[in-house]
């Protein structure tokens, strides 16, 4: 009885939804998902300041980061190993369904039956995970965070709504721009970034107009709860014109940028690949690299390199972060080793989290610590490092283009915001073409 009772609940729900017109079943998916994505980001943002600041006031809460690290991977291997992949499950995901005819999958059932057990629980696993790492000084980040609960609401409502395979994939990638955007505040890079991440195969120009819509509303969502987004100082109106030697130092810059990025996920990689030779027990991966950390911060009596580093601890002011890359004297010559070797122990043993804070603190230090050498501005160089260095380990120059035009160029004359784009299109463009292959994707945590 119970079953009938539940089959013949799922036949009205399907054909109240069936009887709606399409496009007003899509305005209303997509306006639910960017108020649940929004506030659940938001949430997320302000749990996240909280532990951040309760990290900061209690120094010895940085040995319970091994413990944190088990009791997320315990968490993961107890509820549901299969989200354990988090942003490559996501995208490939998307890439799947997208790409399956919907005549050889079999019906709507076959969509909801692959998400239904994964979908919802992946939002809450991935942010109470994120928030251990954090709580014990893990260096992560949260565009991870914020992706996965984008992908993990969108799938969970197709799943409600009995979405085709094909439709699925569209709210998966919807769901992906508006976890982007309301983490970071860019719509635009947003939009572009879910359609670039998932690869030009399973593109579609219907899904930008629902991308960018839902990203513009999720990020409002975002700030109608107050919270608000880091700002950065960068002078554009410095470029006055196009000339050789500035494209030769942005050809140098987007170099060394890829080589970072390519640093960087050759470390992710080889601590992953040891790691899971070495320590057959998942959820003991985290807890050792977590001894790891504390041992590297001991042994070199410095913090600066853990948590998110967006801002310093003002415990420890003078501390590099990525707010303190915009101006001299705001760096070490080698934090962006520092941040990551931190960065890549971290995620590459299992913690949660994100790879994209980080990157753009190692690509702004970066910045910083060449901008003498090549005769550039610091805060310039600094902004192509923040978005070059993410767009060579993502690839995805365009959507990093749109993010430095969103981020640093304000409200600047439109003449110098062109300019601003086009050296970062350079840059981005350079890096991402030097990013050498890697037998890993980004953001498997």
């Amino acid at each position: 009885m119970v079953t009938q009772s539940k089959t013949h609940a799922q036949q009205t729900r399907t054909s109240l939804i069936e009887q709606c017109p399409a496009p007003l079943r899509w305005f209303a998916a997509c306006l639910f998902l960017s108020l649940l994505v929004g506030s659940s980001v938001a949430l997320f943002l302000w749990l996240l300041e909280f532990v951040t600041q309760l990290h900061w006031s209690h120094g010895p809460l940085l040995f319970i980061l091994p413990l944190a690290g088990a009791a997320s991977g315990l968490m993961y291997h107890c509820l549901d190993a299969t989200s354990r992949d988090g942003n490559v499950w996501v995208y490939n995901r998307i890439r799947e369904l997208a790409l399956t005819n919907e005549h050889e999958s079999g019906s709507q059932a076959n969509a909801e039956n692959a998400f239904t057990k994964t979908a919802w629980i992946m939002a809450p696993l991935v942010m109470v995970g994120t928030l251990l790492t954090h709580l014990g000084g893990g260096s992560a980040g949260r565009e991870g965070t914020a992706v996965q609960m984008g992908g993990s609401l969108a799938g969970g409502l197709a799943n409600w709504l009995r979405l085709s395979r094909s439709g699925t994939a569209l709210l998966f990638q919807i769901g992906v721009a508006s976890g982007f955007s309301a983490v970071f505040g860019t719509p635009l890079a947003a939009t572009l970034f879910a359609i670039e991440v998932v690869g030009s195969g399973t593109t579609r120009v219907i899904a930008v107009l629902p991308c960018l819509c839902t990203a513009i509303l999720a990020d409002r969502v975002v700030n109608w709860w107050g919270l608000g987004h880091t700002s950065y100082t960068v002078n554009i109106r410095w470029l006055e014109s196009i000339e050789l030697v500035l494209v030769l130092k942005l050809v140098a810059l987007g170099i060394a940028f890829g080589s970072a990025a390519w640093l960087f996920l050759q470390s992710v990689y080889l601590v992953r690949f040891v790691s899971q030779k070495l320590i057959p027990t998942t959820w003991m991966r985290p807890f050792v690299g977590g001894v790891v950390i504390v041992g590297i911060v001991l042994l070199t009596d410095s913090r600066q390199y853990l948590g998110l580093g967006v801002e310093a601890n003002p415990n420890f002011p003078q501390s590099v972060s990525i707010v303190s890359t915009f101006s001299g004297g705001g760096v070490e010559p080698l934090s962006w080793l520092w941040k990551s070797l931190l960065t890549a122990i971290t995620v590459g043993t299992g913690f949660k989290g994100g790879e994209a804070t980080p990157l753009f603190f190692v690509g702004s230090t970066l910045g910083n610590a060449l901008a003498s050498g090549l005769h550039l501005p610091i805060d310039i160089a600094a902004g192509l490092g923040f978005v070059a260095v993410f767009s060579s380990a993502t690839r995805t120059p365009l959507a990093c283009t749109l993010m430095a035009v969103e981020l640093f160029s304000g409200q600047s004359d439109p003449y110098p915001k062109i300019l601003w784009a086009f050296c970062a299109l350079l840059t981005c463009q350079v890096a991402s073409r030097l990013r050498f292959n890697v037998a890993t994707e980004l953001s498997r945590s």
